[in-house]
């Protein structure tokens, strides 16, 4: 009978995984991957005749990720069925936003207790909802931020105004503005229409208040739940 030494051994077991190696290194899977993609992963919208899809994950045939934003404008003939052979269909490679991915639920600071709710835009970017309320159930603070870019960011006209543009290291941060500050507890640091910037680092989220200059003022650390 046939018998494998250890180093045959182990470049089987990992073959059993889907890879080979070359020599001590792991290369590339040892058999070929079907093409594929993954809508249940996309964020999908679909407005009248238009359907678009931000960061479609794809496999190919060597089995490496990509992602790319997908849009199909259908074609409606006169008796009002569509055709299926003229449907325009364009796709791009998605852009990598700089900023956090941040983490949705509840966050304390203090006597505050706070909520955070995050959506995908049109686009890819990510707009995050935040609300926190007192000991007494009360709210008294609210913000919203969005992932991306300063160019065509929604706050974009305030972000230039305020020179956030001008830091060299501003798309480390998400970026927004203070929507409401009614009985802030936290230093009276935020006032409504402030700058903010915001950063998620495991599960502390970081609120830097710009005010409406590009020096950060003050800031706040909350911890989730």
């Amino acid at each position: 009978m046939k018998r494998h030494n250890a180093q045959n051994f182990f470049n089987y077991a990992l073959c059993s995984l889907g890879l080979i190696t070359v020599g001590t290194l792991v290369a590339a899977p040892c058999f070929a991957v079907t093409p594929a993609a993954y809508l249940e992963n996309a964020q999908v919208f679909a407005t009248g005749k238009k359907f678009q899809a931000f960061r479609v994950p794809t496999v190919d045939s060597t089995g490496k990720v990509q992602y790319f934003d997908v849009t199909i404008d259908l074609n409606v003939l006169a008796n009002g069925s569509i055709n299926k052979t003229t449907a325009a269909i364009n796709s791009v490679v998605s852009p990598n936003f700089a900023a956090n991915k941040f983490i949705a639920g509840t966050y304390v600071y203090n006597d505050a207790t706070c909520t955070l709710v995050t959506t995908v835009l049109q686009g890819g970017r990510t707009e995050v909802v935040f609300s926190c309320k007192d000991y007494n159930g009360k709210i008294n603070f609210q913000a919203n931020w969005i992932t991306g870019l300063i160019s065509g960011h929604p706050f974009e006209l305030d972000l230039r105004a305020a020179g956030i543009d001008k830091l060299a290291y501003y798309n480390n941060y998400s970026w927004g503005e203070v929507a409401n500050t009614a009985g802030n507890s936290w230093e009276n640091c935020f006032n409504t229409s402030d700058i903010i910037s915001a950063r998620q680092i495991g599960n502390t989220l970081s609120i830097g208040n710009y005010g409406n200059v590009n020096k950060q003022e003050c800031a706040v650390n909350l911890t989730k739940k």
